[in-house]
């Protein structure tokens, strides 16, 4: 997501639109969670993307580890967080599962060798531009997917994730 906002603002002509696998109220854990290094390099590469960002924060600096009923407090671990949802909201256009668009990732989930959670992506990008991909940017790091919307007739912009 963040990704998306810097490239935003290194061109203002990309035309970026994120979408969320999951409902509206879909939880899984409170919130997203940042360490202070992370949040030193948002500041380094966007100072107003991370002042509005860090606005709604938590901050804590411990882990709590508890064990036989015994808690024992690390500190000095800098942490924030904030709600998931509150993140997202920011701008983003919702495209629901209806019946159109599980067809829509049926007949993809026929036509390319992509997960099921990978077609309703695609469907879902195929939806939002009117199945109109030429000239709209897909922002993606599976090879299969990535694959699947070149075809598509998207312009794939594949991230590379390095593994140590």
């Amino acid at each position: 997501m963040y990704f998306a906002i810097l490239m935003k603002s290194a061109d203002a002509t990309n035309d970026i639109t994120i979408y969320e696998r999951n409902g509206p109220d879909d939880t899984f854990g409170w919130g997203v969670v940042f360490s202070g290094k992370t949040l030193r390099n948002l500041l380094e590469a966007d100072e107003l993307s991370h002042a509005a960002i860090t606005r709604n924060f938590s901050a804590w600096d411990n882990v709590d580890v508890v064990h036989r009923d015994q808690k024992i407090s690390v500190h000095g671990n800098s942490f924030s967080g904030i709600a998931r949802l509150r993140l997202l909201s920011r701008g983003w256009k919702e495209i629901l599962p209806g019946d159109a668009l599980r067809e829509l990732a049926l007949r993809l989930l026929c036509e390319y060798p992509v997960r099921a959670a990978d077609s309703l992506q695609l469907a879902a990008s195929l939806t939002w531009c009117e199945s109109h991909p030429t000239r709209r940017s897909f922002v993606c790091a599976d090879q299969r997917l990535s694959d699947a919307a070149k075809s598509a007739g998207f312009s794939v912009i594949e991230l590379r994730m390095a593994v140590s």
